[in-house]
């Protein structure tokens, strides 16, 4: 007679396929969007799409700090990020989503430490970012 046990079924690919690095074309895919959000802000042609994309970006990349992935570029990060929010309160008062030289700098930062976070990051990591992201605005905690 067979045991009656609760086990886990485990899937070995699923294992294997978040332990593992994404590939070239997974993280182009990634960088795409905020690269061109980057560019419309910095053109002057930015839009509230533009500046949100932007915003995801940079949440994931904190929580992959928080992960441990490039954990010791938190703070710039965290400056990118209040460089954004007071692009968003000019924008809101002024009409024009654009970058003052300052905001530009720390967010073109922010969004090469990113760059340099996913190319070290497992598919993994960056599914489990997406979804602390996700619980996080569900929760309040990020705007």
């Amino acid at each position: 007679m067979r045991k009656r046990a609760s086990r886990t079924i485990r899937d070995p690919m699923g294992w294997i396929k978040a332990r593992t690095p994404l590939a070239d074309a997974q993280q182009c895919d990634l960088g795409i969007a905020y690269h061109m959000s980057l560019r419309a802000m910095l053109t002057g042609q930015g839009s509230e799409q533009a500046w949100s994309t932007l915003a995801c970006a940079l949440n994931i990349a904190v929580i992959l700090c928080e992960q441990g992935v490039c954990a010791g570029a938190l703070q710039t990060i965290q400056l990118a990020q209040d460089a954004l929010i007071s692009c968003r309160k000019r924008a809101h008062r002024l009409g024009k989503y654009a970058f003052s030289g300052d905001e530009a700098r720390m967010v073109m930062r922010a969004c090469a430490i990113h760059d340099e976070q996913v190319s070290f990051s497992t598919r993994g990591q960056v599914v489990h970012a997406l979804e602390e992201v996700n619980r996080r605005i569900e929760i309040g905690a990020i705007a």
